[in-house]
């Protein structure tokens, strides 16, 4: 199996194992893998996430080139982050500067207690 197809294996597991532990299996989902991602800013980024919270709807964006060269805990960190920004999308306001910094709290937390059931 050639190495971009078993990335794309893991990631969709990753996605489904953590769309279900967020109760998030009544959302339509959509996973895109690119080869390049540019940012709202217009620079290369990791992966983001846009969400609808009215139709239940997200979409998740993984800059293959990079998110390759994560290690497993760290693959699984991102897709958790990028899962939590569905969870509190309704609550954003205006720019995502707060919703970013609350994901990044409830990533940590959450990794955290993962590490504590380990």
């Amino acid at each position: 199996m050639g190495r971009k197809k078993k990335f794309r294996e893991k990631v969709l597991a990753l996605h489904e194992k953590w769309r279900r532990r967020l109760c998030l299996t009544w959302w339509e989902g959509t996973l895109c893998i690119n080869d390049y991602l540019s940012g709202q800013d217009g620079n290369n980024t990791l992966a983001d996430c846009t969400a609808d919270w009215k139709y239940q709807t997200y979409t998740i964006r993984i800059n293959r080139s990079d998110a390759m060269e994560l290690s497993d805990g760290e693959l699984e960190k991102m897709i958790i982050h990028e899962l939590l920004h569905v969870v509190v999308n309704e609550m954003r306001e205006g720019d995502v500067s707060h919703e970013e910094r609350v994901v990044t709290n409830l990533e940590t937390a959450i990794t955290g207690l993962i590490s504590l059931n380990a």
